[in-house]
């Protein structure tokens, strides 16, 4: 039984590839921010740092984690980041 579905998974496998990525089905990326301000892009970024500080740490702590993550991404990105 395997002998036989595993020619028929790749075939499926190798259309699907060819038909969404090779004939351009897919869409292009699209970068979200473009037409952001820095302000608007900052204050998106800590929201997002809060809501996996609130997600991880006790109530209490959620406002003082979410600034030394922050921090420590901006000091990150001014040593030079990726």
């Amino acid at each position: 039984f395997l002998r036989a579905l595993v020619p028929i998974v790749f075939i499926g496998t190798g259309l699907g590839t060819t038909l969404l990525g090779g004939c351009g089905l897919l869409p292009a990326e699209i970068d979200e921010t473009a037409g952001w301000t820095p302000n608007k892009l900052y204050a998106e970024a800590k929201d997002a740092i809060r809501q996996k500080t609130a997600a991880l740490f006790p109530a209490h702590e959620v406002d003082r984690f979410t600034e030394l993550f922050f921090e420590r991404i901006q000091a990150w990105r001014a040593a030079g980041g990726p």
